[in-house]
């Protein structure tokens, strides 16, 4: 039988996939409406497009990878937002850096700008479940702690 964080991180890895697509369609359309090909305009363009592939993580995480069926609230989504803020750092520090000549220029511009935001990608995923999981989404500890529960204690849930 599968683990249950083994059935998360699957999960987890199914609705990345949908908010990569989400993703990059809004990446890629924002650069060629706007004609943006510089290293700074692309992590402009993309963190337009994290806030589009966000929202629809947050949904999607909430309900399906970690099952949580609590009534939606702002401070779940504010502290998912901010959980995800961590990922989008390293998605743009990566992208930039890629970006920034490291693939040959055999390439198209938009192979080579998508190839950055899949290296990107993958380093941020890492982030993203750990901090999902030991943050937004685990276990409520105690009833009388209220929606949060007391961090440390969440984490050592999470981990387990």
């Amino acid at each position: 039988m599968i683990s249950d964080t083994r059935r998360k991180l699957l999960r987890f890895g199914m609705v990345g996939i949908a908010n990569t697509l989400v993703d990059y369609a809004i990446l890629n359309l924002l650069v060629l409406a706007l004609g943006i090909f510089s290293p700074v305009g692309l992590v402009l363009c993309n963190i337009a497009a994290f806030f589009g592939a966000n929202l629809n993580s947050y949904v999607l995480n909430k309900r399906w990878t970690f099952e949580d069926r609590s009534h939606w609230s702002k401070k779940e989504y504010l502290l998912f937002l901010f959980c995800s803020l961590g990922g989008l750092g390293i998605n743009c520090l990566v992208l930039y850096f890629l970006s920034s000549g490291v693939f040959p220029e055999a390439f198209s511009f938009f192979v080579h700008l998508n190839l950055a935001k899949l290296s990107a990608s993958v380093a941020s995923m890492v982030w993203n479940f750990y901090a999902y999981k030991v943050f937004v989404f685990s276990p409520r500890i105690g009833a009388d702690e209220g929606a949060s529960g007391h961090c440390g204690e969440r984490v050592k849930s999470a981990l387990r």
